[in-house]
């Protein structure tokens, strides 16, 4: 896939990377023009370098702040200090909490052990996960000793390895099938 060129509609010509200026709206219309030498100079260091600030137990981070999941391999040279981090990690039950700047922007990010290597999360703030009141406000029902049996029973006749193989995009295949009928259809 090839990247289009930058376009100005109102000059009607293509332009270059260099004739574009990072800007914020500010208001209808209104914008502040920054320079790189500007945004430069506000650059966090997790820009350069991510520095691990401190460790948390496992269970205390809620998943609803895990946004994205990446690898998380070792330079040649840190090898090493890569495997004692994952033993460390590991024997502690901790996790790992950190920051690193992406795509210009600076996320926390959390570090766990998986297998032999390391998993990083980047994490949503607290003011980019929606709150439902209504959610956080349930409190545990009392509940007959029966129907909690049948329902132990239940979910133990559906107990299985967790397989993420087993299952499939169903409407992205549809769809691809849709899209080649009707290319034969075109073609024929």
């Amino acid at each position: 896939r090839t990247k289009k060129p930058d376009w100005c509609p109102k000059c009607n010509k293509q332009i270059t990377r260099d004739e574009i200026q990072k800007a914020y709206e500010v208001g209808d219309d209104k914008y502040v023009l920054l320079t790189k030498e500007e945004l430069d100079g506000i650059a966090p260091a997790s820009e350069k370098v991510m520095e691990i600030s401190e460790c948390v137990n496992a269970s205390e981070v809620d998943e609803i702040y895990m946004a994205e999941s990446f690898y998380l391999l070792p330079d040649e040279g840190g090898k090493h200090a890569y495997a004692l981090l994952v033993k460390g990690l590991k024997d502690t039950g901790r996790v790992a909490i950190a920051q690193l700047t992406k795509n210009s922007r600076e996320h926390v990010v959390l570090i766990r052990p998986s297998g032999n290597g390391l998993m990083l999360h980047a994490l949503y703030y607290p003011n980019e996960v929606n709150r439902v009141i209504e959610f956080e406000s349930l409190k545990e029902q009392p509940l007959p000793v029966n129907e909690i049996k049948l329902a132990t029973r239940l979910i133990d006749s559906l107990a299985a390895k967790f397989d993420p193989e087993q299952f499939e995009n169903g409407y992205d295949m549809r769809l691809n099938q849709l899209i080649a009928s009707k290319l034969d259809k075109a073609v024929s």
